[in-house]
């Protein structure tokens, strides 16, 4: 299982992003992303982090199983997804980001119009 905690649900995902997650671990679910306020000192960050952790650790438990195909796919604000990489990794969950080339089109009118290809899962690894 794939756990998506991203500002984008797996349902609005190209069909190539679709498809690699379901070959790679089967079954996608989605949790939203929290709202980070950006006035909220770290304690309380570290805080949300461990609340989210905790949350994924039993969805994987309660799910029975306990193997290589269960991960989490984190995007998002950076230092939550630091600290919750950090703790799921102490507990030996896989984390990955997702890789995009970016496409940027330039108007006459000076605006940019931006879009983004999947590439590939990259995964969180400790040095």
């Amino acid at each position: 299982m794939l756990i998506n905690i991203t500002n984008h649900p797996s349902k609005f995902w190209f069909p190539k992003q679709t498809q690699k997650a379901l070959n790679l671990f089967n079954v996608i679910m989605d949790i939203d992303f929290p709202a980070i306020d950006p006035d909220i000192s770290e304690e309380v960050l570290a805080q949300l982090a461990g609340e989210y952790a905790k949350k994924i650790k039993n969805i994987f438990e309660l799910r029975g199983e306990n193997s290589e195909l269960n991960a989490v796919h984190i995007m998002g604000e950076s230092n939550f997804c630091f600290c919750l990489v950090s703790l799921l990794l102490k507990e030996k969950i896989r984390c990955f980001a997702s890789t995009t080339r970016r496409n940027v089109i330039y108007a006459n009118d000076s605006t940019k119009n931006s879009t983004f290809e999947f590439v590939q899962f990259r995964e969180y690894l400790m040095p």
